[in-house]
């Protein structure tokens, strides 16, 4: 009673139970069934399982070790079932010379006591290819079909309803151990007793990626399989050949990492078999420097500008530069109280990122440069990806016109756009005592209004404080004139 004996038939696995009351529970994994028989047993090692399709009679060996079938099942054969479990529950370890534990545990066959009828239950574990895991109790006699998964040496039983859970595999394959079977809070150790199929055999190794180039100082992460036949394991031993710097090298998960001072162009990394080195594969990676931005080229500096205000709409400062290596180009300029091409403070005109600028045309005098930058794409090499350099400074004087001035100042306004309901406000510097001609002035809202050619200016007097009649003169026909009596700017 409660010993467990298991062996094959027909090159599938069947496990049989004996269990209280001269019951036998049957597996057999060829069709995943289980069936429940009678069992009788006598004092001189011999007895039967009986009833139909039974295995029939048997006799056990004198240390208990071995039960052989004398003709299993009536196919007119001898079959010798080693045991699995002692009477007192006691586990027999895995078998000597079993094969080496299949990579996915495909025909691996396990079994274990388990909480039910007070440990004296007993699992029969089959796993099979496709992620398929057959299961069956001796306490209920039940065959049961569920799902699983397995890397590394971790895996677990899944599917719905009740399942045995999570486990781990043992380093040397003989052990897997559920951590809290079937959620019943406690470890339960199960031995494995068969493999199924071939010794695996190695053909080759291959490793991924292949042709790749590895900037200096960066990491590079390879793989390997292990190719083969019935799963061979997957264990491969990492080198690196040919490397110049100390730090240069390679782990054994096939991490490699290049020194950012390696001095060779190449090096070439190996990955081989731990169960046979001469099955091995070489791939050659190269080594490569980050690749920087390079610093834009100026073809034409900004120049100095010099203009009497009102004779040109603005200041247009340009800088044209190209980029060496293809990168894109960006421009900043800058405003800066002296002729120098650094320390000054972004400009905030309107197109102070373009590479030329509109800088208005305030009077007095105005000093720009432009940085400009040249930036790469950043591919993670670790390279700096943007470079710039600056522009000579240049010089932005503008003039308030004086009555020299005035023509070349009515002549830019454009009359289409100026008109004596909208005209265009000038300033203009005024002498002690200028006199206009061929002008007609008349005073509107502190202002001066000048009619010339039919194009139309305001002089703003609004801040000068003008002594006594500040226009005088007299009209005549053809010829009017006006005199003022400051030498104040009028804006």
């Amino acid at each position: 009673m409660n010993a467990v004996y298991g062996g094959l038939n027909q090159g599938a696995w069947v496990s049989v139970s004996f269990k209280a009351g001269g019951k036998a529970s049957c597996f057999f994994a060829n069709n995943n069934s289980a069936v429940e028989y009678a069992y009788t047993y006598l004092d001189n090692k011999t007895g039967a399982v009986t009833g139909e399709g039974s295995p029939g009679a048997f006799t056990v060996g004198a240390d208990g070790a071995a039960l052989t079938f004398t003709d299993f099942g009536g196919g007119g054969g001898a079959l010798l079932f080693e045991r699995l479990r002692k009477s007192d529950l006691t586990l027999a370890p895995s078998p000597a010379g079993l094969k080496e534990l299949s990579q996915n545990l495909a025909g691996s066959v396990w079994g274990g006591s388990t909480p039910q009828a007070e440990n004296s239950g007993y699992l029969t574990l089959v796993f099979q290819n496709g992620g398929k895991a057959l299961g069956s109790f001796s306490a209920d006699t039940t065959a049961n079909e569920w799902g699983y998964t397995y890397t590394g040496n971790a895996g677990g039983i899944t599917g719905s309803g009740w399942v045995p859970g999570a486990f781990t595999v043992s380093a040397d394959g003989a052990a897997l151990t559920f951590s809290s079977f079937g959620g019943h809070g406690g470890e339960k150790i199960f031995h494995r007793y068969y493999q199924e199929g071939s010794v695996w055999t190695i053909t080759g190794v291959a490793v991924t990626p292949a042709g790749v180039t590895v900037v200096k100082g960066k990491t590079q992460q390879f793989s390997a399989t292990v190719e083969g036949e019935n799963y061979p394991p997957q264990d491969v031993d990492w080198s690196v050949a040919g490397a110049q710097a100390a730090l240069t090298g390679i782990d054994q998960t096939g991490k490699l990492t290049v020194a950012a001072d390696e001095g060779a162009a190449s090096v070439t990394v190996r990955a081989a078999s731990a169960k046979d080195s001469s099955k091995a594969k070489e791939v050659l990676v190269a080594i490569a420097a980050p690749v920087n931005a390079q610093t834009p080229l100026i073809s034409a500096q900004p120049v100095d500008l010099d203009f009497v205000q009102g004779t040109q709409a603005a200041a247009i400062v340009t800088v044209n530069a190209s980029s060496p290596d293809g990168g894109t180009l960006s421009y900043q300029w800058y405003s800066v109280d002296s002729k120098v091409n650094s320390g000054g403070i972004k400009d905030m005109h309107t197109y102070a990122t373009s590479s030329s600028n509109n800088v208005g045309n305030s009077p007095g005098t105005h000093y720009y440069y432009c940085v400009v930058t040249n930036t790469l794409a950043d591919n993670g090499d670790g390279g700096i990806k943007s470079a710039s350099i600056n522009s000579e400074a240049m010089e932005v004087k503008v003039t308030l016109p004086g009555m020299d001035d005035l023509d070349a100042v009515l002549a830019a306004i454009d009359s289409s756009t100026n008109s004596a309901s909208n005209p265009a406000v000038v300033a203009i510097q005024l002498p002690e005592g200028a006199t206009m001609t061929d002008s007609y002035w008349s005073t509107v809202n502190n202002k001066v209004k000048a009619v010339q050619n039919r194009k139309y200016v305001i002089l703003d007097l609004s801040h000068v404080t003008l002594p006594g009649n500040a226009l005088s003169g007299s009209q005549g026909s053809t010829t009017k004139t006006g005199k003022l009596k400051t030498n104040e700017y009028v804006t």
